[in-house]
């Protein structure tokens, strides 16, 4: 009996013996391989923070295995949106007005999807309607040519940023564009220039990017009171940029939404967070703001 006994622990120590072993050899697999995985990633941002804005500005460099679904392209450069179908194109549409380049409300590149669809969308800060719209970030739609409340069409050569093309396009676009589809939007900026290593520093870059996101989302014309003194929400940017916090904060609390809007900016410019810790994620957003919000840049 003892001897059985003795047999029976050791086959018991045994079994214990290995799994402590089988899970000590998958811990170290896991760490292993996260480590790597960690390293190429960070390795990878590095080395593309050049060509990250490059990405966005040309399809053909990006990951062709991503785009095998629907979504609608802008070329801004060419004035044309076109609507590919897994991966394929369908159709390719006239852009009839854009932001102004140079101006706040320049329309803002990056890779956005559909948030909403309105078939006829008031905007507070034209006042006017838009046809057939589609809103892909913020304020930005693209939508037909917008009419006040009596019908009397805007002539206007420059949108207030959304993407206008003829009712009739629209009305197709709008459509096609299902909630979610990606909306994939290009810089009208040639190339960028040879200093594209600039580093914006940590807390800059944060501020920066609070500030790209306000201008996304937020009425710039609307009047705030800062110093005992109105003036345009718009004015606030120079200020903020310049270390005053007051006005800073004030630009965070106009952010209505501020997690998903983000979350969107940083999926738009294949930033890894919004904690701008990674050099890469800096030179990013800096290539960025020449291509696509050179506004700001008189402030840096």
């Amino acid at each position: 009996m003892k001897q059985t006994k003795s047999q029976s622990d050791i086959k018991v120590s045994t079994f214990i013996y290995l799994i402590m072993i089988s899970a000590l050899i998958t811990i170290l697999v896991f760490y292993f391989v996260s480590l790597n995985d960690k390293n190429m990633m960070s390795g990878t941002r590095v080395a593309n923070a050049n060509s990250n804005t490059a990405n966005i500005e040309d399809l053909s460099i990006l990951d062709e295995a991503k785009f095998k679904e629907d979504y609608i392209y802008v070329d801004l450069a060419n004035m044309s949106l076109s609507t590919f179908v897994k991966g394929e194109k369908i159709k390719t549409y006239e852009i009839v007005s854009k932001g102004k380049p140079g101006s706040y409300y320049e329309t803002p590149a990056g890779n956005y999807e559909v948030l909403g669809k309105y078939g006829d969308k008031f905007s507070s800060l034209g006042e006017v309607y838009m046809p057939s719209a589609i809103q892909f970030q913020g304020n930005y739609f693209i939508h037909g040519i917008p009419y006040y409340a009596n019908g009397k069409k805007v002539s206007t050569t420059y949108s207030g940023g959304c993407i206008r093309l003829s009712d009739s396009d629209a009305e197709e676009v709008y459509k096609f564009a299902n909630k979610g589809v990606r909306v994939i939007v290009t810089s009208a900026a040639e190339t960028l220039a040879s200093d594209g290593e600039t580093d914006l520093g940590q807390e800059n870059a944060k501020k920066l990017f609070h500030i790209l996101i306000s201008l996304d989302v937020s009425n710039q014309e609307r009047m705030i009171r800062h110093n005992g003194e109105y003036i345009k929400a718009l004015d606030l940017i120079p200020l903020a940029i310049n270390g005053d916090e007051i006005a800073y904060n004030k630009i965070l609390n106009s952010i209505y939404q501020i997690d998903l809007y983000e979350n969107n900016k940083i999926k738009a410019l294949g930033l890894s967070d919004s904690s701008f810790d990674e050099i890469g994620d800096r030179i990013t957003l800096y290539n960025y703001i020449k291509s696509s919000k050179s506004y700001l840049l008189k402030y840096l």
